[in-house]
């Protein structure tokens, strides 16, 4: 639509000038306006939410609002799991780890296909385990995911890791 063309522009104008604080106001303005599900394609939402978060992490030091505008894109397309990876890698990039836990455990709903569940549940032991110092829950993961027959390389190794930390003898035999 022409309007979005137009606001597009002055965004990647206002880029150039390096107004970072007027480029996330206009972006906000964008979504406002644009509000109507006919007026603005789900991508391009996603994209303006993207970008105003981006902008606030690295430009304005609005850690906060980045998140927060990561969310309302999951929120507008919420079936989207490269968004959702890509929002994983920002929290994990900004040591977000709390939040990425959520994140991922939200994801865990969403997403029931094998290959997305083992991907975040991979993720989300390697995390409790390695940034959040939680070897239990990050065990426990790790054997649903044997449980379910997952024969992933990564997997084994991560869980045989664990046991021997947590020194728990038996079920690290019972691995091999």
């Amino acid at each position: 639509s022409k309007s979005i063309t137009g606001h597009q522009g002055l965004i990647r104008n206002l880029k150039k000038l390096e107004k970072w604080q007027d480029c996330v106001e206009k972006t906000q303005e964008a979504l406002k306006k644009l509000d109507d599900p006919d007026t603005i394609t789900q991508e391009a939402r996603v994209q303006f939410f993207t970008e105003a978060a981006n902008i606030k992490s690295r430009y304005l030091d609005d850690l906060d609002g980045a998140i927060l505008d990561f969310h309302k894109a999951i929120e507008t397309w919420p079936q989207n799991f490269e968004l959702h990876e890509q929002f994983q890698n920002f929290l994990e990039d900004h040591q977000e780890y709390l939040t990425l836990v959520k994140v991922l455990r939200e994801g865990l709903v969403v997403f029931s296909e094998l290959d997305h569940s083992i991907r975040l549940r991979i993720k989300l032991a390697t995390i409790l385990k390695e940034n959040l110092n939680d070897l239990e829950e990050s065990t426990e993961i790790l054997d649903s995911l044997i449980r379910d027959h997952v024969d992933h390389p990564l997997v084994w190794n991560l869980l045989e890791n664990n046991y021997r930390a947590l020194k728990k003898w038996h079920p690290l035999i019972r691995l091999y």
